[in-house]
């Protein structure tokens, strides 16, 4: 009897350990999507927007490169525009331009319709608009992500609702 249950003891921690490496092991959805716009779509939806924007700050260039190809399909993609400007101002010389190229595909979708029903912050987005503005102004950045710096907070700043 003892036997037995030793030998079912240590199944059970086996399975415990096989479970636990094979959830460690579980491939990134922003990575088996990237490339694809459908399956991306699907990735970010089952990760959801925090984990996305979380991954923008991350350190490796691995995940914060996948993150930025990821922020268009947000479902309130305007949170990932101050980030990205960040992101954008960078030196690094893949990240600033698709940074750049993510916040122009965000601010192009955007809708005053949508922003509404998300019932969205003017602040934080107008503040995102003047950062984009400031880079835009940056004689040290590159001229393409100067172009999309500029087109970007125009475009955000015409969804802004002038004051009363």
């Amino acid at each position: 009897m003892r036997a037995i249950v030793r030998h079912l003891i240590l199944a059970a921690v086996a399975l415990g350990i096989a479970l636990s490496s094979s959830r460690a092991q579980a491939p990134d959805p922003l990575a088996e999507a990237s490339g694809d716009p459908m399956a991306l779509s699907r990735a970010v939806r089952s990760l959801g927007d925090d984990e996305v924007l979380g991954r923008l700050g991350a350190e490796t260039h691995a995940a914060r490169g996948l993150a930025i190809t990821a922020a268009p399909f947000l479902d309130a993609p305007e949170r990932a525009l101050a980030i990205l400007a960040e992101i954008a101002g960078g030196d690094d010389p893949d990240e600033a331009p698709a940074a750049s190229r993510a916040a122009w595909t965000i601010a192009s979708g955007l809708s005053v319709l949508d922003l509404d029903r998300r019932e969205w912050e003017v602040e934080p987005t107008l503040a995102s608009a003047e950062a984009y503005q400031r880079l835009s102004d940056d004689a040290s950045a590159r001229a393409d992500i100067r172009l999309l710096a500029a087109s970007t907070a125009e475009v955000v700043l015409a969804l802004v609702p002038a004051p009363e």
